[in-house]
């Protein structure tokens, strides 16, 4: 069972609850040994235009001037808590192009950064949101953007990787895990190898089953990590993308080891600062 979590939000994404005090209470309850916060970090409005901006929910982030209450809050739990829990600073973020001395400065402020790609441009500009607008045209960008975000350097696991097959269509409209998908797929962990990243099985993901007896979820999307239990050399990690302390234990950990075992998913216990 899970051992640390190095995917964990808090209230100041305005979608989650608690501090990290609370955070950390939970994570000594489960018996973790490690805990990395890294709620999600500020996006300025001028990275896109307004439209874009509430659309994607980009407004409901942690703010810029949040940001030294928040390391705070992790500093006073890293002293309170010293004997009986490790914990890291870091921020979940996105990518977006031509903002790399933004990524850079938030990297100077913590121990590392998940990269979470919720949404991309094309090479319009033009925005995309993971959620309900990859399909067989834009799943590239969405490719391309996390190659070209892990070759900066800056990033040490990639979350939920496989998001982009929460709507995915094919061509012709259809939810299949198509050759465009399965390529997609392999870049995504050829790029990971590469660059040294640890890949992610997100916890979270499950409670959007939709067939319970036969583990399919929108993610993580099981076809995914089948794809992925033939890369022997990639770093998989459990993360509990937690937004509740009391998501840092419970059956929806059961289930993703669960998950593991059936498609025989080789995990790692523990992650190592890289980058």
């Amino acid at each position: 069972m899970l051992k640390n979590n190095y995917h964990t939000h808090m209230r100041f994404c305005n979608h989650a609850v608690g501090d990290v005090r609370d955070y950390c209470l939970a994570a000594i309850k489960a018996n973790l040994e490690e805990l990395g916060m890294t709620d999600h970090a500020p996006i300025p409005l001028d990275f896109m235009n307004e439209d874009d901006y509430r659309r994607t929910w980009s407004y409901e982030n942690m703010k810029l001037e949040q940001i030294d209450s928040y390391l705070a809050q992790i500093n006073d739990s890293r002293l309170e808590f010293k004997d009986k829990l490790k914990i890291y600073s870091g921020f979940e973020t996105e990518y977006l192009y031509g903002h790399d001395d933004y990524y850079h400065m938030l990297r100077r402020k913590v121990n590392y950064l998940n990269l979470g790609i919720h949404f991309f441009n094309d090479n319009n500009g033009k925005l995309y949101d993971t959620y309900s607008e990859v399909d067989y045209n834009s799943l590239e960008y969405y490719v391309k953007t996390i190659e070209d975000a892990l070759e900066t350097g800056l990033f040490n696991t990639l979350v939920h990787p496989d998001l982009f097959m929460y709507d995915y269509h094919n061509k012709d409209g259809k939810r299949e895990f198509d050759d465009a998908a399965i390529n997609a797929t392999k870049r995504i962990i050829e790029v990971c190898i590469k660059n040294d990243i640890y890949v992610e099985i997100n916890a979270n993901g499950i409670k959007n089953d939709y067939d319970k007896d036969f583990m399919e979820f929108l993610y993580p999307y099981i076809d995914f990590w089948r794809i992925a239990k033939d890369y022997p050399e990639l770093k998989i990690i459990v993360g509990v993308d937690a937004h509740d302390p009391k998501m840092l234990y419970g059956d929806h950990l059961k289930r993703i080891y669960e998950l593991i075992d059936v498609v025989g998913i080789k995990v790692l216990d523990k992650m190592v600062i890289h980058h």
